[in-house]
């Protein structure tokens, strides 16, 4: 039987850490994000203007949680060159996370 006790939810990022034991010898660290907020924040962005600002758009808005998960497939640090390139190319502009886009354009 697995011992399970959250270690507290950050209330600004809604990042919850809980921590997991499996038996006396094994056990890992549970990190989850509540999206809500973010995804509320991104849709409102898009309803109210083309995420144009100037010469640059505001392109997605990603929760800390999925980057720090996106780094770690891509196996660099995040906001790196290549990190930057990773997301761009692969998750970005996949369909699987077009409601984190604020600006519908190709990236």
């Amino acid at each position: 039987m697995a011992f399970v006790r959250s270690m507290g939810v950050d209330p600004w990022t809604g990042v919850e850490t809980t921590f997991i034991q499996e038996d006396d010898s094994e056990f890992h660290i549970e990190t989850s994000q509540r999206t809500d907020a973010v995804l509320g924040s991104a849709r409102r962005m898009r309803d109210a203007s083309d995420g144009k600002s100037h010469d640059m758009y505001l392109v997605a808005t990603v929760p800390l949680t999925l980057l720090h998960q996106w780094s770690i497939e891509c196996g660099h640090p995040p906001f790196t060159k290549e990190f930057s390139e990773y997301v761009a190319r692969k998750k970005i502009n996949n369909s699987e996370f077009n409601k984190f886009r604020v600006w519908g354009g190709h990236v």
